[in-house]
């Protein structure tokens, strides 16, 4: 597994989750503030986090649900790499 294979689920996700905003996330920059952007509310932070733990038997602990961790998509990606010990 590499950075942007997870980052292409992130950006799949977060354009399933916002069609009308999809052409928006296929040009993200890897370290644009999705809070920030309304592209992750607390309903979609929760249905990533689940995708996540599902595509790359990770789990994450209730301790590392913050906005930090998941701020953008690089974020995202060197997250779940250390989570899975490839960072």
């Amino acid at each position: 597994m590499m950075r942007r294979d997870v980052v292409k689920m992130a950006r799949s996700f977060l354009a399933e989750e916002f069609p009308n905003r999809a052409a928006e996330v296929a040009q993200l920059d890897l370290t644009a503030p999705l809070f920030d952007l309304g592209l992750i509310d607390s309903l979609s932070f929760l249905g990533l986090v689940g995708k996540l733990e599902a595509q790359y038997a990770i789990s994450v602990p209730p301790a590392d649900f913050t906005p930090e961790r998941f701020r953008t998509l690089d974020a995202i990606a060197a997250y779940v790499l250390q989570a899975r010990g490839a960072a």
